[in-house]
């Protein structure tokens, strides 16, 4: 793990203080009408709004209780994309019948590997029901697990490359969704480049959860600088409070704003709200879903002609 890597705290919040929370929060809302037009002359929106979704995961605790009540609600914030984890006591088809009721859409769904491993079948056809562009799998180790090693993760590439295949035949993409210890070193190798280099990116993408690879120490921006960002279809949009818990969106230190301009499509990606701690989970949804609207950024500067 090379020194340019490292997002140092230091380095974080200040990032974050002079771009993401800055360009992200409602001050803008209190300037004068002049000021406004500004400032939006010179910044731009980062997040395409139909592109903005959230993670069921964020919201389980509701979703147990009350799905149709939990899908009106996020419908009502505004949210047009959900990632699901599961059907929550529902069929695939009423969960189908469910989120075409509330105008949803499912982008992509967390699928536990023993599910592609035992029944690829079943769930590539659950994915065509649902409408979904990508399928995932959502964690391959856990912590403490004896394959966190080279030689597992080199396995775990050859699953990925068998499943997104199987996935591309169906007209789907297969995706990887990391946690912290899936960057961990193991003889002189990130475990995750051994999968981003070791897959074949015709068949496998990646889900880019930003709050553990900044978690990990690593710096996200140097993926998306290194590799190609067409592997990241998709990010969990996460915060990291200073001591390291979760926070919901602009609460934390991770500078998104710096993060998010570095992509050169943004209208390719999809941005998914996601809490794994539950104080409030409407409040998580609401907020998110604002903030990720808002975050705005310096307008790139174009090149243009000389004039004589």
């Amino acid at each position: 793990m090379g020194e340019g890597q490292t997002l140092s705290r230091r380095s974080l919040l200040t990032a974050a203080a002079g771009t993401a929370a800055v360009a992200a929060v409602a001050p803008e809302a209190a300037l004068s009408k002049g000021a406004r037009a500004h400032a939006s002359a010179r910044t731009e929106f980062l997040i395409p709004r139909q592109n903005i979704g959230i993670q069921l995961y964020s919201v389980r605790d509701r979703a147990d209780a009350d799905l149709p009540g939990t899908l009106a609600m996020l419908a009502e914030i505004g949210y047009t994309e959900v990632e699901p984890f599961s059907y929550h006591g529902r069929t695939p088809a009423q969960f189908r019948a469910l989120l075409d009721e509330n105008g949803l859409h499912a982008v992509g769904f967390h699928v536990g590997a023993d599910r592609f491993r035992n029944e690829l079948g079943t769930v590539l056809d659950e994915a065509e029901l649902l409408g979904q562009q990508y399928v995932g799998v959502s964690f391959v180790t856990l912590p403490g697990d004896p394959n966190i090693n080279l030689t597992a993760y080199r396995r775990f590439a050859r699953e990925f490359n068998a499943w997104g295949e199987a996935a591309a035949e169906r007209g789907l993409r297969f995706y990887f969704h990391n946690h912290g210890w899936d960057f961990t070193v193991s003889r002189g190798r990130v475990l995750y480049d051994v999968l981003l280099e070791e897959t074949d990116d015709d068949f496998v993408f990646f889900e880019l959860d930003l709050y553990w690879i900044v978690s990990a120490g690593l710096n996200p921006i140097r993926y998306l600088k290194r590799y190609d960002q067409a592997r990241w279809p998709l990010f969990h949009a996460k915060d990291r409070a200073a001591d390291g818990s979760f926070a919901d969106l602009g609460e934390g230190e991770i500078p998104f704003a710096r993060i998010f301009s570095t992509l050169e499509n943004k209208h390719y990606h999809h941005y998914l709200v996601e809490r794994d701690t539950l104080p409030d989970s409407q409040h998580t949804a609401e907020v998110g879903y604002e903030y990720l609207r808002t975050l705005r950024a310096k307008r790139a500067r174009k090149a243009g002609r000389r004039h004589a």
